[in-house]
């Protein structure tokens, strides 16, 4: 009997931990963790280098295709982590999506430690106004 193989998504803004939740997860259910922004780095599936935002632009098609690549032949539950991961895989094909959230005050702190500078931040977070 084949093994049921769940797709996971862990998606959010960067800076929420969806790094760390997505290695917890990968631990607890001995699945495969993939880190797209690592896979766009170390593989070169990038398009351009967006100088302002100091930001690689990901070459969705390349990526997309080496994502689905890599699902197929796992024979474990895969964890995508990253904030386009949504778009990577075709949503028929992803059984469960965690979308994680911070506060934005504490999130544009947390940003600032970690060497986010203005036009990055300003693209990641926006300013709640009601």
């Amino acid at each position: 009997m084949e093994k049921f193989k769940r797709t996971i998504v862990v998606t959010g803004t960067p800076g929420v931990g969806k790094t760390v939740v997505s290695n917890l997860l990968a631990s607890k259910l001995n699945a495969l963790h993939i880190d797209i922004g690592e896979v766009v780095k170390q593989e070169k599936l990038w398009s351009e280098h967006d100088k302002a935002r100091e930001s690689l632009i990901a070459d969705m098609p390349k990526l997309s295709k080496r994502i689905q690549e890599t699902i197929q032949h796992s024979e474990q539950d895969v964890i995508l982590d990253g904030h386009y991961a949504v778009d990577v895989i075709p949503a028929r094909n992803i059984n469960i999506v965690f979308v994680l959230r911070r506060e934005p005050d504490e999130l544009r702190v947390l940003m600032q430690k970690h060497g986010f500078s203005g036009k990055k931040m300003k693209g990641k977070i926006l300013p709640l106004k009601f």
